[in-house]
């Protein structure tokens, strides 16, 4: 069929659901149905009888009652068959491909229409396969008919429209969504699920503003997990605007995350300092143990290669924190500073021969640094050095060979969990580094979702 003009004043297609109806003395399902038309007339109508001859009669008595202009706007589902019916009216899941079909197909037919589903007649199966088919399709606005009731049915003349919200049930289901995605560490893409959801609530509506005060306290978190940390501070930042933390009561949800995003945000800015090169190695410890954090975060992801790493780095960053500490700071990030001279035990002979070198390196690697803090007594890498000294047969060298040979290292190989699982053995059997996770990024609760009783903001 060729698409169906709609008059520009009322862009709305209703598709409505017909049944037989139960009998009731001031009550006529057909009429009833035609008053519903008429409380809101549409720019178009389709009517969704049963193949059962009683309900395909209503269908016709429903158009038969309208006047000749209301009638006009009736939709026949193709040339010499008006109506697309149910054949299955008991079956939930016939009855919900069917509408749901019609709803596509009205789609396309109107573009630019809003739809409009009302499910109130039928069988219980249809309205409630209407509802459903609705719900899955976006289709706009879901509207039941109600009013005053006899003998367990509408009276016939009390007709009235009581619209659904959908737009809310799908930002609470949206929001869902976005909760298992941020539970996975997908926090870019929970973001943008709880931005979709808000988009078409109001902008007064408090729930709309929930979900965008979640959406940027997870980019808050997708930046954490990026090691981009400032940005992290002015995301955190914005999530409390949004939330308006201080006008929620203590021991709300929305309190309780708002005071959430304070404690992160003061960890990002001490990250961040960290990051400027302030020569603080408590600030160093902070940003190693979030290094290991991230790594056991990848892991858990099955993101091995990613995992190790950062894993590799933090065992690195482990070595040039202690020889920082053992050497009043004379190294930093494992380099000799500017104008500082190293301790003399390390420009000896049999020290330059233990790394192989005839002079001393201004910057020592890997296990140079744990040579290095050997040689000048820390006894915390004793059991690192006597692997090492094992050479080939070292558990140390087998562990980050594995890692120097992947695709983001020298080679072309993916580390697997068993080459994750070896290094961070290695890390915590020989250099007692912690493997556990020192400050996890929060479970999302559920509850964080529901709006406190709040005055309306402003659409401004």
């Amino acid at each position: 069929m060729k698409p169906i003009l709609i008059s520009k004043m009322a862009p709305t297609i209703l598709i409505l659901t017909v049944g037989t109806g139960t009998a009731g003395s001031q009550s006529n399902l057909s009429q009833g149905l035609a008053n519903t038309i008429r409380l809101r007339p549409p720019s178009g109508f389709y009517l969704v009888p049963s193949t059962t001859p009683d309900s395909v009669a209503v269908a016709e008595l429903i158009l038969e009652s309208l006047d000749p202009k209301l009638r006009e706007l009736f939709i026949p589902w193709e040339d010499g068959n008006p109506f697309l019916m149910i054949s299955e009216p008991d079956s939930l899941e016939s009855s919900r491909r069917v509408i749901r079909d019609l709803i596509r197909e009205a789609r396309r037919r109107s573009p630019g229409c809003e739809l409009v589903i009302n499910p109130t007649s039928g069988t219980k199966q249809m309205s409630a396969a209407a509802t459903l088919a609705a719900l899955d399709e976006g289709a706009g606005q879901i509207v039941f008919t109600t009013g005053r009731r006899a003998d367990g049915v509408v009276i016939t003349g009390t007709e009235e429209i009581t619209p659904f919200d959908s737009g809310r049930w799908n930002a609470e289901k949206e929001g869902s969504l976005a909760a298992d995605l941020w539970d996975r560490h997908l926090h870019l893409a929970a973001a943008e699920v709880f931005r979709s959801a808000a988009s078409p609530l109001a902008d007064n509506d408090e729930f709309r503003q929930r979900l965008l005060g979640l959406a940027l306290a997870a980019d808050a978190f997708a930046h954490q997990e990026a090691f981009q940390f400032s940005p992290a501070v002015d995301k955190f930042k914005d999530a409390r605007k949004h939330l308006r933390v201080d006008h929620l009561p203590e021991g709300s949800p929305g309190h309780g995350f708002g005071i959430l995003c304070d404690h992160a945000k003061k960890r990002m800015v001490k990250l961040n300092e960290a990051q400027g090169g302030k020569r603080n190695t408590s600030l160093q410890r902070m940003l190693l143990s979030e290094i290991v954090d991230n790594s056991l975060r990848c892991a858990g992801a099955g993101r091995y290669e990613d995992a190790a790493c950062r894993l590799y780095r933090a065992i690195e960053m482990e070595l040039q924190i202690r020889l920082s500490e053992k050497t009043e700071n004379a190294y930093w990030n494992g380099k000799l500073t500017k104008d500082a001279t190293p301790p003399p035990a390390l420009t000896t002979s049999s020290f330059l021969t233990t790394i192989r070198r005839s002079e001393l390196p201004r910057e020592f690697g890997m296990e140079h640094l744990a040579r290095a803090l050997n040689e000048l007594g820390d006894e915390s890498v004793a059991t690192l050095c006597a692997d090492l000294d094992l050479e080939k047969k070292s558990q140390f060298r087998a562990a980050t060979a594995t890692r120097n040979a992947s695709i983001l290292a020298h080679g072309v190989a993916p580390v697997d969990a068993k080459g994750f699982q070896s290094l961070k053995a290695a890390a915590q059997e020989l250099l007692g580094l912690s493997t556990s996770v020192s400050h996890p990024i929060p479970k999302f609760d559920k509850k964080w979702l529901e709006v406190d009783n709040l005055p309306k903001h402003s659409a401004s």
